[in-house]
């Protein structure tokens, strides 16, 4: 997610609130009160709410005309006429959300009863992987003694052929390009499988390993899932050595390590943070740097401001520049709709650099846009300590979104670098900077961009930031924890040191 905060003192952001709203990109849809019958009436209300946040939008794509919106709309509101349930409301409405093909732009259940469903129902027992041909794998199980053995390939889901089942769900998942719709369906499958199959506690797989295979699959329980989400809790912390979102290590050999899993921190935090590793960057003399942001889905693009301050000592854009619809949903969600106190609080307090002018957004007339560009300008910290001069690697997949696909491309752009890895989830040309509000009556939440973004040495079309050297680990390397993906790039540095070596003899 792109998360552009306007907050002249973003420090004062607390890292929960940074989290729940990278996490609201990937909310679970899946409820135990989803059955909840809808009257006529309420559903019309939170319809028209809907819409009415859905003008904060500030662009169609090209397969999606106003014309075709509108069709849309009128056979929706044909159809409101009857009572339903929260999940059939959901699956009613949410194509006119999914069709923007924009990741920001989305409809959730509230996540809350979530662990209601589980309780009554049991957990889907196994990790998937879906790759970008949509070949869907087993990659884990919650416990040991399940028919499914790691690495097996699912080929039916009862009785549908996995391009069937994907058709099926594509309409509820809202994304620009397919590479990460699969990765989205990889980390909440569960949900996938309710909203295609509804409430179950067993389903029909067919799969492959060594022959073809047919099994009804029972859900684990609850208790068991806990059981399993705390071993892994406790894995991952091991492999962290306790520490948090982002954090540095040494890798030896000259070799240093600054993993950024989501740009989401306090700044003063991060900046400290990013003072003391580059301080023993240089006081170990370490000849390169690998930036890993794999698992990074987006945050504060400031933060990666930050980063680049160290790597560079020129000019360079965070984005190219960006297009923001003046909107009432995006003045209300400043705060500035109708209060004339609130109005100036939030000029006071939302301008920070990397971000809109919220003077325009109040008032400026609504339906119109304006243009950032000088906002995203950056230049050289000439009293930085620690700058690294080295070589540095960075390290992208699928994984990486909005503000971490837009890192990437600065970081190519201005060739601070390698970059090294699959494509990028996110793309050249995005919409960002989501509002958001809550659909009561169907206890739903919809985010809406409302910016659309370039980012440095955009180009037209929606295209992922394509790595310089592309690296792709087999599905083997994933059932089994290895990361070939930092083991080849350690053998590529080996490499380009030697041959250093060699020309300084």
């Amino acid at each position: 997610m792109m998360l552009i905060l306007r907050n002249s003192n973003p420090m004062k952001l607390s890292n929960k609130l940074l989290l729940l709203l990278i996490h609201f990109i990937f909310l679970s849809p899946l409820l135990g009160q989803v059955t909840e019958i809808l009257s006529p009436r309420a559903q019309k209300s939170d319809f028209k709410i809907l819409l009415e946040v859905l003008d904060a939008h500030p662009h169609l794509n090209l397969d999606y005309t106003e014309v075709d919106k509108s069709k849309l709309i009128v056979d929706i509101e044909a159809r409101l006429d009857i009572s339903r349930s929260k999940l059939e409301f959901y699956k009613l409405i949410s194509p006119l959300v999914t069709n923007y093909n924009d990741g920001h732009t989305a409809l959730y259940f509230n996540p809350m009863g979530q662990n209601n469903t589980r309780k009554e129902l049991g957990v889907f027992p196994y990790k998937i992987f879906l790759d970008n041909n949509d070949n869907l794998y087993v990659v884990d199980h919650i416990k040991e003694g399940l028919p499914i053995v790691r690495g097996s390939k699912i080929t039916h889901i009862q009785g549908l052929e996995i391009t069937q089942f994907l058709d099926s769900i594509d309409q509820y998942v809202s994304y620009e390009l397919s590479s990460f719709r699969n990765y989205k369906i990889s980390r909440d499958f569960e949900t996938y499988l309710y909203l295609a199959f509804g409430r179950s506690d067993s389903l029909e797989f067919k799969y492959t390993d060594f022959s073809v295979n047919e099994s009804i699959i029972d859900n684990v329980t609850y208790k068991d899932w806990k059981k399993y989400n705390k071993v892994e809790k406790k894995k991952i912390k091991a492999l962290k050595d306790g520490k948090g979102l982002y954090y540095f290590n040494d890798l030896g050999n000259g070799i240093g390590l600054l993993k950024i899993e989501a740009f989401v921190s306090n700044i003063e935090d991060f900046n400290s943070f990013l003072k003391k590793s580059f301080k023993y960057l240089s006081k170990h003399k370490h000849h390169t740097l690998i930036i890993d942001v794999r698992e990074n889905m987006g945050g504060m693009p400031k933060l990666s401001a930050m980063i680049f301050q160290y790597i560079t000592e020129s000019y360079y854009k965070t984005m190219a520049k960006s297009t923001t619809k003046v909107s009432f949903p995006l003045r209300e969600y400043y705060g500035g709709a109708h209060n004339e106190r609130l109005k100036q609080y939030a000029l006071k307090r939302f301008h920070a650099k990397n971000s809109i002018d919220i003077e325009k957004v109040f008032h400026n007339e609504y339906g119109t846009y304006f243009n950032e560009e000088a906002y995203y300008n950056e230049e050289p910290d000439k009293t930085l300590e620690n700058r690294f001069h080295g070589d540095v690697y960075l390290l992208i997949n699928r994984n990486c979104y909005s503000a971490a696909s837009s890192f990437a491309a600065t970081f190519q752009c201005y060739q601070m670098g390698k970059t090294i890895g699959e494509p990028t989830g996110g793309t050249k040309v995005f919409h960002g900077n989501p509002i958001g509000k809550k659909l009561v009556n169907a206890d739903l939440i919809i985010r809406v961009a409302s910016s659309k973004v370039y980012t440095a040495c955009y180009s037209d079309g929606i295209e992922p930031i394509t790595p310089d050297v592309l690296f792709k680990p087999s599905i083997n390397e994933i059932v089994h924890g290895v990361d070939s993906q930092l083991n080849y790039t350690l053998m590529l540095i080996k490499k380009v040191q030697a041959l250093k070596q060699n020309e300084s003899k």
